[in-house]
């Protein structure tokens, strides 16, 4: 499915302003089908420094290291911080806090105690890169179905670009470490700052 071999970070990120053009279209396009507006009044209280913090800054962290940490586990950091943030992404679906940092601990702990196993776990990730990609993904759009009141075919649909986004970070996360991902992704989640911005200033 990708070629890793090579970096080629002018098509990499070139196709990261790709991506977020199409998914701005589709959002649109979406949104004109089911007759619903794109801005309303309460668009407005996004325009607050503890909305852009948590959505631009550590939403993303959150969620990049929870849902692609792993294919970076090159130190004991990245894994540390990875299994931390993925039991906040755990306890937020299913609660059962003690429960759920107990096994990401005794997990950690493995990984960090045993060399052989984690370059196990490594050469699994390689080896099975396309399908976990794809998994991830899936989980990371699916984990979106919180910002709505209910499911829906709308719903459902406002789900796809996250989904692909979910791929193409997972392919930066992979291919040139978490850190570019995370950056990568706060960006994203910029866009309707931005686009609120122009449009509410204008």
């Amino acid at each position: 499915m990708f070629e890793l071999e090579e970096k080629n970070r002018l098509f990499d990120f070139s196709l990261f302003i790709v991506l977020t053009l199409f998914s701005v279209f589709f959002i649109i396009v979406v949104y004109r089908i089911y007759d619903k507006p794109l801005f309303d009044g309460e668009s407005m209280d996004m325009f607050n420094w503890g909305k852009f913090f948590s959505i631009c800054i550590l939403l993303p962290i959150i969620e990049e290291f929870a849902f692609r940490g792993f294919f970076s586990f090159s130190n004991s950091v990245v894994i540390i911080f990875s299994l931390l943030c993925l039991g906040i992404v755990l306890y937020t679906f299913l609660g059962q806090a003690l429960i759920v940092f107990t096994i990401l601990f005794i997990v950690g702990m493995v990984l960090l105690k045993n060399e052989k196993i984690l370059l196990s776990f490594n050469e699994f990730i390689g080896v099975n890169f396309n399908i976990l990609l794809i998994i991830t993904a899936f989980l990371f759009s699916i984990g979106h179905i919180k910002n709505y009141e209910e499911v829906t075919v709308f719903t459902s649909l406002m789900l796809f670009p996250r989904f692909i986004s979910g791929v193409y970070f997972g392919y930066i996360a992979y291919k040139y470490g978490i850190l570019q991902s995370t950056i990568l992704h706060m960006l994203n989640n910029l866009l309707p700052f931005v686009i609120l911005f122009i449009k509410y200033k204008s």
